[in-house]
């Protein structure tokens, strides 16, 4: 029996269903981590909307980092990170590497919106550094 090339290119479609109780809803696992950015990073960077995930036998809340301008523009801005909350345990952990990550990601999304930032931000330290002395 000869196969024909429309049946060996066909795209078959799997659906897959998962039950499983989680504790900590996407409005929970956000707050969570803006908590954290809040406490550790400060202004500027939020948590974006999460997405459900599973990695083997862990389930998470998979939560973009969002760069958020200063002024009036409505947009954010993803810097390509994410923060993974347990969504059994609620655990979630912005370490010092992260943080650094973040603020290292942040920085040429920011320069390119503001390019004059950096600028004032270093005349802020300027001053600040000569009302020390």
């Amino acid at each position: 029996m000869a196969i024909s090339p429309t049946e060996t290119q066909a795209s078959p479609t799997i659906q897959v269903e998962i039950k499983a109780e989680v504790n900590i809803t996407a409005v929970i696992a956000k707050r969570l981590v803006n908590i954290e950015l809040m406490k550790k990073v400060g202004q500027m960077i939020m948590a974006g909307e999460p997405e459900l995930a599973i990695d083997g036998q862990k389930i998470y809340w998979k939560v973009p980092f969002l760069v958020v301008p200063p002024d009036n523009d409505p947009n954010l801005y993803p810097t390509g990170s994410y923060a993974f909350v347990d969504a059994i345990s609620g655990i979630y952990v912005l370490d010092e590497e992260a943080q650094k990550e973040l603020i290292t990601l942040s920085d040429p999304i920011l320069d390119r919106l503001y390019p004059e930032l950096k600028e004032w931000v270093q005349k802020v330290k300027e001053v600040r550094e000569t009302k020390t002395k």
